[in-house]
């Protein structure tokens, strides 16, 4: 997650899914990233011709497009989404991994990690089901722990971490674009399944409109049924690909 990300499409995603599937109660670990500008993410703001089904999620979200890239941020969106009722805990911390002026080794990016790391699972220590927002997802082979670009994943480590001490833990998984979605959702289940074992029911739900996007569910509860009736409800947007 990236500042300059809030109220585009993918957290109106993140959202809908929380409220309707979790009744807006859970742990975020943000995995706040430093704003990056090489790119376009986070663009789709247009809301009014996205014919989006949940409009108070809509609402939330249509607040920020007003904003300048410079002016949001994860801790209005927090402000905002506790006072229209959701029952969630923040971790906002930044992870900044990728900032040479704090650290001059990997080794000090890996000690760093870990003690942002476990700052998150003390404040997500009440919270039965946790939410995990990195910017890319599950690691990747080429981005190695302790690397400058590590912030942008989550670990497997730190996904096992999460199983032990939560019901259910949620993680945003973006779409590469060298392989289709079924595919790489296959690969990333084989990998968890290797790397952390298989005592959990695993769930991947796809968001289907404007910007692609999946949210992995592992839980140790049979959540099957309650995802596919969410998915149901919501069958022009969401789509279970895994479960």
């Amino acid at each position: 997650m990236q500042n300059r990300y809030v109220g585009d499409i993918g957290d109106y995603s993140k959202f809908v899914l929380i409220k309707n599937l979790f009744n807006g109660k859970c742990g975020i670990i943000w995995y706040l990233y430093p704003n990056e500008g090489h790119n376009n993410d986070g663009k789709f703001r247009n809301y009014e011709k996205f014919e989006l089904q949940d409009k108070e999620i809509v609402e939330i979200m249509s607040y920020f497009s007003k904003h300048k890239e410079s002016e949001r941020s994860v801790q209005e969106l927090e402000k905002i989404l506790i006072n229209n009722g959701f029952d969630l805990t923040f971790f906002s911390n930044c992870i900044e991994c990728n900032c040479k002026c704090l650290f001059s080794n990997v080794n000090e990016r890996l000690e760093y990690r870990k003690s942002w790391f476990d700052k998150a699972l003390n404040k997500m220590k009440n919270c039965n089901i946790v939410f995990a927002d990195p910017d890319n997802g599950i690691e990747v082979k080429s981005c190695p722990l302790g690397d400058v670009k590590s912030g942008k994943y989550i670990y497997f480590d730190e996904i096992s971490k999460l199983l032990k001490n939560h019901k259910t833990v949620v993680i945003y998984q973006h779409f590469e674009r060298s392989k289709t979605h079924r595919v790489l959702v296959d690969e990333k289940v084989k990998k968890l399944y290797e790397k952390i074992g298989n005592n959990f029911n695993f769930y991947a739900v796809k968001f289907k409109k404007v910007s692609p996007r999946a949210y992995f569910i592992l839980s140790k509860e049979n959540l099957e049924n309650k995802i596919r009736e969410f998915c149901d409800e919501f069958k022009n947007e969401f789509e279970l690909l895994k479960g």
